[in-house]
């Protein structure tokens, strides 16, 4: 006798660049009743097994479009392989820990699968930028965080991150997608700077968003600034668009979530990547301590054109309703 079929889940799909609010936003959505939280499956190091780098691109480099397929099915029916290991930069201790039990992202596959009354998943996952456009997600609602390219770019400075946006540019290129040809010239044989790589991946990967958003009415932007002035305007609009319901509960948490009360940090602390001390209504303004006037500069020939048609875009600030 067969076993039960499992049932499929809905799924809403949170990216946007790393840095770029996706992890608060998609606590946030998680609240609503019958929704979970799943993490970063498509994380190159702690994600799924069959996930071999970060930003897999659909059709290059050993992932094709079954793959992608594939992986978006396993996901609605909670059918998921996870890799046991953690970060390099990581304790020893959570390194036998990921080895155990895993890490983040098996840990909230294992809560939303076991719990009880789970319908809707919410997928919150930077890496998962470049698949949006892929016809196997076109059922799936998206929203697409967009932070300015001059917080991204210091934040990824604060937390000195590597070197991946060349790899992804060779990709991009093999199938007609890198968006520019500005290449930044003042990197070294060692690869791009924190800054120059953030800029560069944050101009490609909001590239693919607006041009895939062209046709695809469910990709909702979400600009953090308009988000952190009126959180709970912007998030009830955000439950309405994706059919969440909206409780007291809900709106008491995102208001605690949001209050600057008690935060006087304004940059946060060294190699944390969320600081829950710091004052969230500085997020997006702490970068003219980080970085130098060259490095705001380079920001500013890469992302300054695509930073300005987000702006201009009434779709990426979620206004309220008309009275």
């Amino acid at each position: 006798m067969r076993g039960k079929m499992p049932s499929k889940k809905d799924i809403i799909l949170v990216t946007g660049t790393p840095r770029s609010g996706t992890t608060a936003v998609g606590q946030y959505l998680s609240m609503a009743d019958g929704a979970a939280p799943l993490h970063e499956p498509m994380n190159g190091i702690t994600g799924l097994r069959s996930i071999s780098r970060h930003y897999e691109i659909p059709g290059t480099a050993g992932f094709s479009d079954q793959d992608l397929e594939e992986q978006v099915q396993n996901i609605r029916q909670m059918k998921l392989r996870y890799k046991r290991r953690g970060y390099d930069r990581e304790p020893v201790w959570r390194k036998l820990a990921a080895k155990v039990i895993g890490h983040r992202p098996h840990l909230s596959y294992l809560a939303a699968k076991y719990r009880p009354g789970v319908r809707t998943l919410v997928w919150k996952d930077p890496f998962a930028l470049f698949i949006v456009g892929h016809p196997a997600m076109r059922d799936i609602p998206v929203v697409a965080t967009v932070r300015n390219p001059f917080a991204v770019a210091a934040s990824y400075k604060r937390m000195a991150w590597g070197n991946d946006v060349d790899e992804i540019a060779e990709r991009l290129k093999a199938i007609g997608l890198w968006p520019t040809a500005r290449m930044p010239k003042s990197f070294g044989a060692e690869g791009y700077s924190p800054v120059e790589n953030a800029a560069l991946l944050w101009d490609a990967a909001y590239a693919q968003l607006l041009a895939v958003s062209r046709d695809r009415p469910n990709i909702h932007f979400v600009d953090i600034d308009k988000l952190i002035a009126d959180p709970l305007t912007t998030y009830r609009r955000l439950y309405d668009k994706l059919g969440l319901g909206w409780t007291d509960h809900i709106e008491a948490k995102i208001t605690a979530g949001y209050s600057s009360a008690g935060k006087s940090s304004s940059v946060p602390k060294a190699g944390r990547a969320h600081d829950t001390s710091r004052n969230v209504s500085e997020v997006n303004s702490y970068w003219t301590k980080v970085m130098s006037e060259d490095e705001i500069n380079m920001v500013q020939q890469i992302a300054q054109e695509r930073w300005d048609t987000l702006r201009s875009m009434p779709a990426v600030t979620i206004e309220p309703e008309a009275v």
